[in-house]
């Protein structure tokens, strides 16, 4: 009987080591998952806000308008433009032949943000982007500064 009791303790011990052992695999894989997707969103805010960036400074003639109720950071090239905006929880653009009316819905989706805004003030143009609680503001100034040369 002794050899019995024994033997059940050291199973009830053992099985509540495995179920123990069977929940903190559990709540680490859900902690890293979490990680994983913060991590994510990160990276995004980054990524979309470098992008924005990089259109601004790589244009000579760029504004900010309101086309159709949306803010727009438009490009402004010889034959073309190039719209980008937000419109339902996406970051588009679309490129159209000067003075064409186009519809929201045409754009390519760039990104899936929660949140965009969009303005201009005193040649700088402000963004702010957001997904899931994480805000991100990036102000750029439109006008670039021209390396002069100057031989001496």
């Amino acid at each position: 009987m002794r050899y019995s009791k024994e033997l059940l303790i050291k199973l009830l011990v053992y099985t509540i080591m495995v179920f123990c052992s069977f929940l903190l695999v559990i709540y680490a894989s859900s902690a890293y998952r979490n990680m994983i997707d913060e991590n994510n969103n990160s990276e995004n805010l980054v990524v979309s806000l470098n992008y924005l960036k990089t259109k601004v400074k790589m244009s000579e003639n760029i504004e900010v308008i309101n086309y159709k109720g949306v803010d727009c950071l438009v490009v402004i090239y010889d034959k073309y433009k190039n719209y980008i905006y937000y419109d339902n929880n996406q970051l588009k653009e679309v490129y159209v032949i000067n003075d064409y009316e186009f519809d929201l819905n045409d754009g390519e989706v760039i990104m899936t943000l929660d949140d965009y805004d969009l303005e201009e003030i005193g040649g700088y143009i402000n963004f702010t982007v957001q997904i899931d609680d994480e805000i991100r503001k990036l102000s750029v100034n439109k006008w670039k500064i021209r390396k002069v040369y100057m031989g001496f």
